[in-house]
């Protein structure tokens, strides 16, 4: 592995190094299977991890002294979840399907939308799982997503594999639509690094942000309230082909900075304008193994850190980095 200093030199002068953080491993799953994909962060500080483990949604205590995740959920007739959002205080969606693993889809008619509540329980601990929110079969890989900012009911989630973003309303019986598509959301004609399209997204001042793993480059989009498309795609930052970093999920502040995870091993940090930097590289005291997603506590101070865990033998990661 190239040393963090050789690895900046390799982004052409595009990005540059930041200040340096405090990076701690929480966890890290045993089985190369329980690979996360998401995270979010519940009211009461749990972390939610949505992995491709036989649909399992685990929660994680950070602040605890062994921190160790638990199973909140099974979602049936799913192998793999994916998004997560909360879209009512303590009420989850999250999206999901039957996942093929070679070439990271989802089963052609698998895809769908459930809710997780954790305002209802169904033994002190456990959360209903609405388990029929929205099917949505035309879908060839649902992955990031992020509720409209004034109808917190409409979910905007990304197929990662045609380059669309499909409008889901849970208040309407799981009623869905593409809301757009374009192709600079889709992987590009010959994928080199990865068969996946925009992935993460986020809204924030009703800018849909988004990254591309395949493409390297991270842009948004204006939307209306509803969740139209009102203009056209911006780049945001084009990763150097040379770097071999692929974006994938991210948290965003207030301010509209960027914390971007990215295989194979780094955390982004990219400002409003466009300056970017790698908050997290290859010589962190926490080795990150394939990040897949970062969640940013509300205070801006702990950002958390989610790996797929492909390279080593073992599973996922769950990381603490204090800003």
């Amino acid at each position: 592995m190239r040393s963090l200093a050789g690895f900046a030199a390799a982004l052409l002068g595009a990005g540059r190094l930041a200040q340096a953080v405090q990076v701690l491993q929480l966890y890290q799953f045993p089985n190369a299977t329980q690979f996360i994909e998401n995270i979010a962060i519940r009211r009461n500080g749990e972390l939610l991890l949505s992995t491709f483990d036989d649909g399992r949604l685990y929660a994680l205590d950070p602040l605890a002294k062994d921190p160790e995740p638990r199973v909140v959920a099974k979602v049936p007739d799913a192998t793999g979840l994916t998004g997560i959002a909360e879209i009512e205080p303590d009420m989850f969606a999250v999206s999901c399907g039957i996942n093929n693993l070679t070439d990271f889809s989802m089963v052609e008619g698998s895809a769908k939308l459930v809710v997780v509540d954790f305002n209802k329980v169904t033994d002190g601990v456990t959360p209903t799982v609405k388990t029929f929110f929205a099917m949505i079969p035309n879908a060839r890989m649902l992955n990031g997503m992020a509720p409209l900012p004034y109808i917190r009911s409409v979910l905007m989630s990304a197929d990662s594999k045609n380059g669309r973003v499909f409008r889901t309303d849970y208040f309407k019986n799981g009623k869905s639509d593409v809301a757009f598509e374009d192709r600079k959301l889709a992987p590009g004609k010959d994928p080199k690094l990865a068969t996946l399209g925009i992935n993460g997204v986020k809204i924030v001042h009703m800018w849909l942000y988004f990254t591309n793993s395949e493409r390297q480059t991270i842009g948004r989009l204006r939307i209306d309230e509803f969740g139209n498309r009102k203009g056209p795609v911006e780049e945001i930052v084009r990763l150097p082909a040379s770097s071999g970093l692929m974006p994938d999920d991210f948290s965003m502040f207030y301010n509209g900075t960027m914390f971007v995870a990215a295989h194979p091993n780094s955390v982004l940090k990219i400002l409003p304008d466009g300056t970017w930097t790698a908050l997290v590289g290859g010589d962190s005291a926490a080795k990150l193994d394939g990040p897949t997603s970062t969640a940013l506590t509300r205070d801006g101070k702990t950002l958390y850190v989610v790996t797929g865990g492909t390279g080593s033998g073992r599973g996922g990661q769950v990381v603490a980095v204090t800003l």
